[in-house]
């Protein structure tokens, strides 16, 4: 079973990284996992509301690894 709050900070997090990555990264660049760290600071920082509703399914699970495996799902990051 799906855990729907963390459906929904997933679309969130996709969304943020949206607005975030063509202010932030240089045009062209292939994102990489330093880029998709950078963007967890910048959330726990900016965007701290999207942490309130985080629960991982997993027991013990790490919140940056998870949205570190959103990304790179989602393409948005490579694992080069």
């Amino acid at each position: 079973m799906r855990n729907t709050a963390n459906e929904e900070v997933k679309s969130k997090v996709l969304e943020e990284w949206d607005i975030w990555a063509p202010k932030n990264l240089p045009a062209g660049h292939k994102a990489n996992g330093v880029d998709g760290l950078r963007f967890y600071s910048y959330l726990q920082e900016e965007r701290p509301q999207i942490f309130i509703k985080f629960r991982s399914g997993r027991v013990r699970s790490d919140p940056w690894q998870t949205m570190r495996r959103w990304l790179v799902i989602a393409k948005k990051i490579s694992t080069d």
